[in-house]
């Protein structure tokens, strides 16, 4: 490779653009050679290979001004620059010892520096060492220090707990002097409660200290056993002037006139806490440890004497109460009211005389023999409503003197002029004593005074009502002023035998059947002296009486005062038989052949024809319509379960004694008692329209009467609605709006039925008996084939047309008289009114009847449209003459 000058370049910039990684400024030389097969230590192999791969390496390199410039100027130069370099790094390096000879002196002195500061770092470690020996030392006494600290606090605890309990046993057991003094020299009054509370917690804690609770023997106590003595003095002095001021107190319940809840809520009831001290500290502790649990005997003494005074005084309270009720009675029914009765009918509307049976008045006083004096007249007064028999009693002046006003009730009695079975507002007035914020109970001698009379269950609603708010105030203050509420028991047992021998008096039966033999007071009948009146009772007061009991049930359990449980159900025991036996003698009546004779007579008129407008079968049937609908108003207040059977029968029996009444046969609801009547009266079976006419009359009451029941009110309270869910049944809940007949829909749905039924049949009745032979000819003519109506229709069809034609203006008329003479002229001014329906009903299918033959006829071909020629009737003249028999023309 030949040799090649290099530009002048300065051996600084050769230096920059070498890189100075392979280069040690220690070397001495430089030296670059180049051979053939290689370059230096990782020299060039010969070969294609070893070219090649100088070629790469050079192509990467040749872009470094140094390496391209030696590239370009050859060997020669690179070995000049080498020596320059090397020259340069000389004088370099003799420049630097330079320096380092002239700082020498500050090495020196830095020498000395960095001596110095090892030794106080050493005598530092020294200093740490001992600080850290102290801190150990100083951690020891800490610990030790706190050791002792957690024992004197142990020890400080232990000494106040000695101090507490110590200071507790002394303020328990010392007795201060004004204590002393205020239990012994002070009066009872609210201020001694003070005294007695202190004494009661001494006593307390000395009895327990006695019982080893204290934690200690406490017979070995010494201070306990010095001031017990005393303690004890205490006590029977405390007790002794706490029983005499507290029996005062009661005895003074006992006056006359006294306002007992008056004294129990503002006087009473501040001294509670006297009885509840007497109850726990009246007994000695040898008595206490005697009898454990029992009461002590001044506690016993309290309680007994209040009982005696406040029982006492209600029972003579409500004795006189129940005796005074009796005058302010007035029934709604009559004695011997049942719905077959035909006497009832005739008592009720003065046409018969009431003198048929015995006084009721003398049987009642027969039937008090052996009672007490208070009660005799209770008896007399309302057993009316209860009694049964078979025969009726007059209701005449002898009942009047003895304060029972018969005739319907009167002002202030709720049911004044109502039917007997009718409910009207009986339950709304009765009820309206048993709601929260009421009526309040009827005071009698106001009553009196004012000559107001009311049926029995107002009587009975009022004196329950009275009951309930008195066993309310009795019970909740019993509980609040002797703090137990069993004495109540006790109190209120005298005040509700008085008032359940009043109930059990009212439902008096033959062989006392109903007297309860666990009611205090209550007996057998005395041994030949007649208990029984023949009469029958009050079925809906009897009802209204019960579901009075249901509702009071509800009301005390939603005042939280279970007092009267017992009571209520006893009550509901002597109740539910005889309502029961009430409405199984009103279905029996329905039974009984007298009556359907008495029924058949009533009807007969002198030719020995019916009249069924002269008949007491439909007043009859009313009657039983409004009881069947009272019973079902009533029986959601009473419990459907209880009578829904009886009222089926009651239904069935009526719809039997009607048909039987009428000559209408057997059904399957007649019963074999009916079947005999029937037989009895001579009348065989039949179904002429003034027997039907009978039916439909009495279906029509019995629903019209339904209809009217269905509006009577019957309080729909949240009591009601409560006790008939509590019966399972939903019926006492209000009603919306246009289906206040809910309770009675079954039976206007049944009663409906059986009337259109009953009408369509009057209707062809009549109309058969004077247009035959035009029915027979449409019956005939709907059921042949086309042959027989070819061959026998005109024979057939022409008879009867020419029959119709002759006679059918006068058969207008007679179906027009048959409807007065059955169902009375027809009032187009009443609304529903039974005649002008039944009319519309009859001249509607007597034009049927008509078309349906002209319809027949047209069928027949030529013939049967000449016999309408020659003797057909036209529509516009029939329309005609039906407009002027009802007056429209």
């Amino acid at each position: 490779m030949a040799s090649m000058s290099l530009p002048e370049m300065s051996a600084d910039v050769i230096l920059d653009q070498l890189s100075s990684d392979d280069l040690d400024i220690t070397t001495t030389s430089l030296s670059l050679s180049m051979s053939q097969g290689g370059y230096g230590e990782g020299g060039f192999h010969g070969g294609d290979s070893g070219f090649e791969s100088l070629e790469r390496e050079l192509a990467m390199v040749e872009s470094v001004p140094a390496i391209e410039a030696v590239l370009h100027h050859g060997t020669a130069s690179l070995q000049d620059h080498a020596k320059l370099i090397e020259t340069h790094l000389r004088e370099a390096e003799l420049a630097s010892i330079e320096d380092y000879v002239g700082e020498s002196d500050n090495l020196v002195e830095l020498s000395s520096q960095i001596t110095q500061c090892d030794d106080m770092l050493a005598n530092m470690e020294q200093t740490l060492h001992d600080f850290q020996h102290d801190l150990s030392t100083i951690s020891r006494q800490i610990h030790g220090l706190q050791t002792q600290s957690a024992s004197m606090g142990v020890k400080l605890r232990n000494r106040k707990a000695v101090c507490a309990h110590l200071g507790e046993f002394l303020s328990a057991v010392v007795l201060p002097t004004e204590l002393v003094e205020g239990v012994v020299e002070e009066d009872v009054t609210e201020a001694y409660l003070e005294h007695l509370l202190t004494l009661s917690k001494k006593l307390g804690f000395c009895q327990t200290q006695q019982n080893g609770g204290g934690g200690g023997g406490g017979e070995e106590c010494v201070a306990l056993n010095d001031v017990l003595p005393a303690l004890e003095k205490l006590r029977v002095k405390s007790c002794s002037k706490v029983r005499e001021f507290l029996l005062k107190k009661v005895h003074a319940l006992r006056k006359p006139g006294t306002n007992v809840q008056m004294i129990q809520r503002n006087v009473l009831l501040k001294y509670r806490h006297f009885v509840r001290y007497l109850r726990q500290h009246g007994g000695s502790a040898v008595e206490t440890a005697a009898a454990p649990g029992e009461p002590n005997a001044i506690y016993v003494e309290l309680t007994m004497s209040y009982a005696d005074a406040v029982g006492g005084g209600l029972k003579s309270n409500f004795e006189a109460y129940v005796e005074a009720l009796p005058r302010l009675r007035a029934d709604p029914a009559v004695p011997g009211d049942v719905l077959g009765s035909v006497t009832r009918l005739s008592n009720a509307t003065g046409t018969s005389g009431g003198g048929a049976a015995p006084s009721l008045t003398v049987a009642m006083s027969q039937a008090a023999v052996g009672m007490s004096g208070a009660f005799a007249e209770a008896a007399g007064a309302l057993g009316a409503m209860f009694q049964k028999g078979d025969a009726a009693a007059s209701r005449g002046g002898a009942m009047s003197t003895g304060g029972v006003r018969g005739g319907g009730v009167t002002a202030g009695g709720g049911s004044g002029g109502h039917s007997p079975f009718r409910l009207g507002d009986r339950a709304t007035v009765a009820f309206a004593h048993l709601t929260e914020g009421g009526s309040p109970a009827l005071v009698p001698h106001v009553e009196s005074d004012a000559r107001r009379y009311h049926p029995f269950e107002r009587l009975f609603a009022s004196a329950h009502k009275l009951l309930a708010d008195t066993a309310t105030s009795e019970y909740l203050f019993i509980g609040d002023f002797f703090g137990e509420r069993r004495l109540f028991s006790g109190v209120f047992e005298a005040p509700l035998a008085a008032v359940e021998r009043w109930v059990v008096a009212s439902a008096n039966e033959p062989h006392n059947v109903f007297v309860d033999a666990t009611v205090p007071g209550a007996s057998s009948a005395t041994p030949g002296v007649p208990i029984g009146v023949t009469t029958y009772g009050d079925a809906i007061g009897c009802l209204l009486c019960i579901a009075a009991t249901q509702r009071l049930r509800v009301t005390m359990a939603k005042r939280r005062v279970p007092a009267l449980d017992a009571y209520l159900d006893r009550i509901l025991m002597i109740l539910w038989p005889r309502a029961k036996a009430l409405l199984e003698s009103h279905i029996t009546s329905l039974e009984e052949p007298r009556n359907v004779a008495a029924v058949l007579r009533s009807a007969a008129t002198p030719e020995g024809g019916m009249n069924p407008r002269r008949s007491d079968l439909p007043r009859i049937a009313k009657s039983c319509g409004e009881l069947l609908a009272s019973c079902r108003m009533l029986s959601g207040s009473v419990g459907d379960g209880q009578i829904g059977h009886s009222l089926e029968r009651l239904r069935e029996a009526v719809v039997g004694f009607a048909r039987v009444c009428a000559g209408l046969g057997i059904n399957a609801s007649t019963t074999g008692a009916s079947t005999a009547a029937a037989t009895s009266s001579g009348k065989s079976p039949s179904s002429s329209p003034s027997s039907v006419a009978l039916v439909v009359l009495a279906y029509h009451a019995v629903h019209g009467a339904l209809v009217v029941g269905a509006s009577d009110d019957v309080p729909g309270d949240e009591a009601s609605i409560a006790a008939g869910e509590m019966n399972g049944n939903t019926s006492s809940i209000p009603h919306a709006e246009g289906a206040t007949d809910a309770p009675v829909a079954g039976d206007l749905a049944y009663f409906s039925t059986l009337l259109a039924r009953e009408r369509a049949h009057w209707v062809e009745r009549v109309l058969e008996e004077h247009m035959g032979e035009l029915i027979s000819f449409v019956r005939w003519a709907e059921a042949a084939t086309d042959a027989e109506r070819d061959s026998e229709g005109p024979k057939r069809g022409g008879v009867a047309m020419r029959f119709f034609a002759e006679r059918w203006s006068g058969i207008i008329a007679a179906v027009n008289k048959a409807v007065e003479a059955c169902f009375g002229p027809p009032r187009k001014s009443v609304e529903d009114d039974l005649a002008s329906g039944i009319l519309k009903q009859a001249l509607t299918q007597f034009l049927l009847y008509h078309t349906r033959a002209k319809e027949a006829l047209s069928k027949i071909g030529e013939k049967g449209e000449r016999i309408l020629t020659e003797v057909g009737v036209g529509m516009p003249a029939i329309v005609f003459e039906i407009k002027k028999s009802t007056g429209e023309v």
